[in-house]
């Protein structure tokens, strides 16, 4: 397993509703390695994991 499919897993974990502050999410984590773009995906994962809200509002 390469680290472009581990980053892939990881990516699979996060919630599909998960957005933060800058409006990144799992999504765009996904086009970053569809993109090998591997370095950028696993900074906006690592955005990600911190203050976690659902799209759409405030909880």
């Amino acid at each position: 397993m390469d680290v472009a499919d581990l980053l892939a897993r990881a990516a699979g974990m996060v919630p599909a509703d998960v957005v933060n502050e800058a409006g990144v999410t799992v999504a765009d984590v996904r086009e970053y390695l569809d993109y090998d773009e591997g370095e950028i995906a696993l900074d906006l994962l690592r955005d990600l994991d911190g203050d976690r809200r659902p799209l759409g509002g405030i909880c």
